[in-house]
């Protein structure tokens, strides 16, 4: 079992649904103010209430352990503003989602902006270069 330096503050909201299903969602606030999200992590037949805690847990120790700053379910929301930045902007994700590539795409398509992902030993650096003036 891995030990984090880490301080927690565990919030169970049970809420009225259609569905006999659990959700999960796990958030770590850093001390220099990233917020991280694991996302919604649905709960299947043959899956127990706690192998579905150690999902989440071994998820969101993956981004602490590595300090990945942005989670994979952010990243393809900040490309459109990273579009907005006169200058090259950077990320660090854990992975490229298929939005994130979408949306870096996108961008290229609109704005004649060049993007750059390079791979390190566990993350991503996604890469907007400067506006073509």
């Amino acid at each position: 079992m891995r030990k984090l330096a880490i301080e927690t503050d565990i919030n169970i909201q049970y809420i009225n649904s259609l569905s006999p299903g659990v959700g999960l969602c796990l958030w770590a606030h850093s001390n220099n103010g990233s917020i991280i999200s694991t996302g919604t992590i649905l709960g299947e037949k043959k899956i127990t209430s706690e192998t579905l805690g150690r999902t989440a847990a071994h998820i969101m120790i993956n981004y602490i352990e590595n300090k990945i700053p942005v989670d994979n379910y952010l990243s393809d929301q900040l490309i459109p503003l990273m579009a907005y930045v006169d200058g090259s902007s950077k990320i660090r994700v854990l992975e490229i989602t298929s939005h994130t590539k979408t949306n870096l795409d996108l961008i290229q398509m609109f704005t004649n902006r060049k993007y750059n992902i390079s791979k390190s030993h566990n993350s991503f650096l996604i890469e907007l270069e400067s506006q073509i003036s």
